[in-house]
């Protein structure tokens, strides 16, 4: 997720965030053999999915010509604070600018670039404090996990309790206009 009303810190958080993922996972993710050093290859790719319109974050290993998958992660960018600008040209100009220095990360680290058709379908702009667009962000994100097969959704073994947080779910126009002056 990023902020639209930080345009430049924002579009470069994603390139750190992205670096940081491949970072973690290849100290982590990583199989050590019985000396606890790292054995055959690790490759993190983003697969593109356009038939289902999904991308994912994929990390293989592969030894003795066995290629496993160790992680698959749906990624969608999140665009927020919406409310702020209310411009369409200014968030139009800012998606294209955040897809260029992802895609520019990407040809970076040898990671095939994001095609215009999967950007399209996984770039949300929304407003956490108002919800525009969320409803949207959730209806695809509800689409894309019904379409996982079986064997890559996770079951937690028993009821998961969300905590009980108040969190704002209507806001009067009073409330939008202080939240547009801070």
């Amino acid at each position: 997720m990023t902020d639209v009303s930080r345009y430049d810190t924002g579009i470069d958080e994603v390139s750190l965030l992205l670096n940081e993922l491949i970072q973690y996972v290849e100290s982590k993710l990583h199989p050590l053999n019985e000396n606890d050093k790292p054995y055959g290859d690790l490759d993190v790719v983003l697969e593109q999915n356009d038939e289902q319109e999904v991308v994912y974050f994929s990390v293989y290993h592969t030894h003795e010509g066995k290629k496993e998958c160790l992680l698959k992660k749906h990624l969608q960018v999140l665009i927020n604070k919406y409310d702020l600008l209310n411009d369409e040209e200014i968030v139009q100009e800012y998606k294209h600018a955040l897809w260029q220095d992802i895609n520019k990360f990407l040809k970076a680290q040898k990671i095939k670039p994001i095609t215009d058709h999967i950007r399209y379908h996984n770039t949300f702009v929304i407003s956490a404090a108002t919800h525009t667009g969320i409803e949207g962000w959730l209806d695809h994100t509800a689409k894309s996990l019904s379409l996982l097969p079986v064997e890559d959704s996770y079951v937690a073994p028993v009821a998961i309790q969300a905590p009980n947080i108040e969190t704002v779910v209507d806001i009067t126009d009073e409330e939008k206009e202080k939240l547009l002056q801070e």
